[in-house]
């Protein structure tokens, strides 16, 4: 849930770090507390990443680490964008 600001008033009144005020509060009141909006999560599941490593090799150089990072992060984006393409709208999914 977005918060649109925190209340140190209310915080300090009730003994707690923060109070954050979300949209809800102001569409439903107090009844905002326990009732949050819905939200559509989609979550993919991309191929397992495996790693060759010599047997005779005890670890992997840094050059090889970053390179394997940078290959996983730029599937992860590709996904992400991919799945962007398909969306249908930002509030139904």
């Amino acid at each position: 849930m977005p918060i649109l600001f925190k209340s140190n008033r209310l915080a300090k009144a009730m003994g707690v770090p923060y109070v954050p005020v979300t949209a809800n509060m102001f569409l439903f009141g107090p009844l905002g507390w326990a009732v949050p909006l819905p939200a559509k999560f989609k979550i993919r599941v991309l191929p397992p990443v495996y790693f060759d490593v010599p047997s005779n090799q005890e670890r992997y150089s840094r050059s090889r680490v970053m390179e394997e990072a940078e290959r996983i992060r730029r599937m992860v984006q590709d996904a992400l964008y991919d799945m962007l393409r398909t969306r249908r709208s930002v509030w139904f999914g």
